[in-house]
């Protein structure tokens, strides 16, 4: 949570985090994520200039997950693996 706490609301980051967790028979696991960060509120050039970085950045760090967030929720969502809220999808089930 302090990692989540710790992004900024209006700049984009990349971030490197070891997520413990306790699988589904109950023994302890970690996975490493590779975090790209992009708020909306972020300025077009920050986004820009961080995904043209990223290819070099990542490709330094393997054995990691990448995940791409733009809100809070949106990133522990993806590092839990829980579904967000029905509330945040854009579409119904029964659009497709």
């Amino acid at each position: 949570d302090a990692l989540f706490r710790a992004l900024p609301d209006a700049d984009s980051r990349y971030a490197i985090f070891d997520h413990a967790y306790e699988t589904y028979d109950g023994r302890p696991a970690n996975k490493l994520f590779f975090l790209s960060w992009f708020p909306s509120n972020a300025t077009p050039y920050s986004k820009m200039a961080y995904t043209h970085a990223k290819e070099h950045v990542r490709e330094v760090f393997t054995g990691v997950f990448d995940i791409m967030a733009r809100t809070t929720d949106e990133a522990k969502s993806l590092v839990t693996g829980e579904a967000e809220s029905e509330s945040d999808q854009e579409f119904d089930d029964d659009d497709f």
